[in-house]
């Protein structure tokens, strides 16, 4: 049974370490489900591992 993990802001460069950390350079055999939200690019291809990404609403000025 995996474990799920949720990332904010995956393509940070805290949330890259962490990604690294759970998946390692093997992401098709980790144990970890891993979720995340991005912010800066509008990337609808996801790293291998990530289960889903989603797009993180910036609410100072109303943007999706």
């Amino acid at each position: 049974m995996s474990k799920a993990i949720f990332i904010n802001a995956l393509d940070s460069y805290i949330g890259t370490a962490l990604y690294k950390e759970f998946v390692g350079d093997k992401p098709e055999e980790s144990e970890y489900a891993v979720y995340g939200t991005y912010s800066q690019k509008d990337d609808s291809a996801k790293p291998l591992g990530i289960k889903k990404m989603l797009k993180a609403v910036n609410k100072t000025n109303n943007t999706i």
